[in-house]
């Protein structure tokens, strides 16, 4: 995930490197630089800087499973209705208010969430929108949505918000009692996350996968040349034959990001060609 260059906040060095804080799991410090922000701003007359650090509150409190917290740093956001940071809030005010049990305000949020996903169209609103249409629904319904969602955003570039698409999906699934079928999608979202260095996601991930009963795997050729999950992927497909970009399309991850993982396998395993990976890892 690369940092913006919006206006610099405190303690960070901009407005995405505050988000990134909570991907990471430092929740506590980016709890305190939104809080931060909101006060300077707010004494300095900014609404606009003083709603971008209650965004980063609610991406905290919602990952630190506060939600109650989370919906109410949002309502202010939602109130000013400011373009932009008002709707980059309103998927994450629907999960809020569903898991906080507030179902009045989940389906307000979800109407001006609907009109302005409609209004635009593109793969990447209308994946949020199945996305949070799917929180609030239940049965066959639900997991329509579920897939809709992950359907749409993967014909986006929006891969923050795929992995977490299948995450949610996954967490429904283990719910729904569908253990393996759960752990197909959370496995997706934790190495998903694990690209993108979002380790707060990535335990996250982890826990659901633990409350679905999964065990440590078990010692295959490729742990034994300690390849992490996503480089056994990356490297399988590449000695299929598939491009970098087929890669990167079929793992939901960038060409730069399999460039990385192929050069860690390369040198984890000693070899130095697509071919020589083929022979090292044939007996895969």
């Amino acid at each position: 995930m690369a940092a913006s260059q919006r206006r610099a906040m405190i303690g960070v060095d901009g407005w995405s490197e505050a988000l990134l804080l909570a991907y990471r799991g430092d929740t506590a410090a980016a709890r305190s630089t939104g809080m931060a922000q909101i006060r300077q701003a707010s004494a300095q007359g900014q609404g606009g800087l003083a709603d971008s650090g209650r965004c980063i509150m609610v991406v905290a409190n919602l990952f630190e499973g506060d939600c109650e917290a989370a919906a109410d740093a949002a309502m202010p956001v939602l109130q000013h209705d400011a373009v932009f940071t008002a709707e980059q809030t309103l998927p994450e005010v629907v999960e809020a208010a569903v898991c906080s049990g507030n179902h009045e305000v989940a389906s307000d949020v979800f109407a001006t969430l609907s009109s302005r996903t409609a209004a635009a169209g593109t793969p990447w609103a209308l994946g949020l929108h199945a996305r949070c249409e799917a929180l609030m629904s239940k049965g066959e319904e639900a997991e329509r949505s579920h897939l809709d969602a992950i359907s749409q955003l993967g014909r986006s570039r929006a891969t923050v918000d795929l992995a977490r698409a299948h995450l949610l999906y996954g967490q429904w699934l283990r719910r729904a009692k569908r253990r393996r079928d759960a752990r197909r999608q959370l496995r997706i979202a934790e190495d998903m996350y694990q690209a993108m260095g979002a380790k707060g996601f990535v335990a996250r991930a982890r826990d659901e996968l633990r409350a679905s009963g999964e065990r440590a795997r078990s010692r295959t050729p490729d742990t034994e040349f300690d390849l992490t999950p996503q480089e056994s992927r990356v490297a399988g497909l590449a000695v299929e034959g598939a491009t970098n970009g087929e890669i990167a399309e079929r793992l939901f991850i960038s060409p730069s990001t399999v460039e990385y993982h192929l050069a860690k396998v390369f040198r984890k395993l000693g070899v130095r060609s697509r071919n020589e990976l083929g022979q090292r890892l044939r007996p895969l």
